[in-house]
């Protein structure tokens, strides 16, 4: 069983979905927390977004890509990908919740299938280009 799950983890994919997973849990115990606490959606959205994508940053550098090297560059390009995801999943939970009349705290995830398409792409093929 171990060794299956560390075969596992030889792919980058595994690995972004692990973090993609760790972060998941800690933006929607923050996004549900302050809507919990009266916090309007989006509000809780772009908080959550914000401490979620310091976190997804460092595992996604050291853990899913494994890169060390210092670069302001790279973290840029971090940044730029995760603000693009952060729009377009803003403005997708939107739709959900004010149009389409979707629960908040379910739209949330289900907003996870679009901001994860784009975080994947953009990480992959910008943020941590070799």
């Amino acid at each position: 069983m171990i060794s299956t799950i560390k075969k596992l983890f030889l792919y980058k994919f595994v690995r972004f979905l692990f973090v993609g997973g760790l972060n998941t849990a800690v933006g929607y115990a923050i996004y549900a927390t302050l809507l919990y606490l009266g916090i309007h959606y989006i509000v809780s959205n772009a908080t959550a977004y914000i401490i979620g994508t310091i976190h997804s940053y460092f595992w996604n550098k050291f853990f899913t890509f494994k890169r060390i090297k210092k670069s302001v560059n790279e973290f840029l390009r971090f940044v730029f990908v995760c603000i693009c995801s952060f729009v377009i999943g803003t403005l997708t939970l939107y739709l959900l919740v004010d149009f389409l009349g979707i629960n908040k705290f379910f739209a949330w995830f289900m907003n996870l299938f679009v901001t994860t398409s784009i975080s994947w792409l953009g990480h992959k093929y910008y943020s941590f280009k070799k």
